[in-house]
């Protein structure tokens, strides 16, 4: 029975990552997947923990040192996931090396780009993310995936643009959000949905705030814009690549 992350990532090592090297504690091989931005392929390290980190073997060679806007962590490790993957069955496994071809294949749109495709990751830092999954959870089973879309983009969104207890109800038990100006038509809600709305505004505000919070970290311990990435907001610094 495999009983350990290494045995269990080699068993379902996929056809796109070829191994160079096996050792105690890590794989090391080389990653290459059709119609990307690498043809030659990117070699990476995998260190076979319960919970695996991956990086470049030789950080900085195709992909920057570290960027928080293409989820390459201040330890130069990839960010597959909140909370970050665990690999101790075989379905594991095979769900990590999925998260890790993903994740290669957004690497490979933002190389392109320099754009991370959108929906494709929670915001930065730990508390930031964790106000983002709750509040995307929320929005999903309130039904509210496009406008929570649009609040946390920064355009204009009732979810946003009004008191957190500025509600008005109508006939029938429905309720209708209060903003004053709006470019989108009011929803309306049921009565029972009143306190998952003022909790979905919360968990906005929270998440905005806890964001700006971890980009102001972010220009004062070290980390530097490398550059690759559209709308950085270390990039006002100037700092050079890496």
């Amino acid at each position: 029975m495999l009983n350990s992350s290494r045995e269990l990532l080699l068993s379902r090592r996929p056809d796109w990552f070829s191994l160079q090297e096996t050792l105690p504690d890590r794989l090391v091989g080389l990653a290459v997947l059709k119609g990307w931005a690498w043809p030659d392929g990117l070699e990476l390290t995998i260190i076979t923990e319960t919970t695996p980190k991956v990086r470049e073997t030789l950080p900085g060679t195709s992909l920057p040192l570290r960027c928080s806007e293409r989820h390459i962590q201040f330890d130069q490790t990839f960010c597959l996931g909140y909370p970050a993957p665990k690999v101790s069955s075989d379905r594991d496994a095979r769900t990590w090396w999925s998260a890790l071809e993903w994740y290669l294949r957004c690497q490979s749109t933002a190389e392109q780009t320099r754009l991370w495709p959108a929906h494709h990751a929670l915001d930065h830092g730990y508390e930031a993310g964790t106000y983002h999954a709750k509040a995307l959870a929320l929005a999903t089973r309130l039904g509210l995936e496009e406008d929570y879309d649009r609040a946390h983009a920064g355009l204009s969104s009732w979810l946003t643009g009004f008191g957190l207890r500025r509600f008005g109800w109508k006939k029938r038990g429905r309720a209708v959000p209060m903003a004053t100006k709006t470019h989108r038509p009011r929803p309306h809600f049921r009565r029972r949905n009143q306190q998952a709305l003022l909790e979905l505004m919360i968990l906005e505000r929270k998440r905005s705030k806890a964001l700006a919070a971890f980009w102001r970290a972010a220009g004062t311990d070290g980390r530097n814009c490398c550059g690759t990435m559209a709308g950085c907001p270390l990039a006002a610094k100037g700092s050079p690549k890496g």
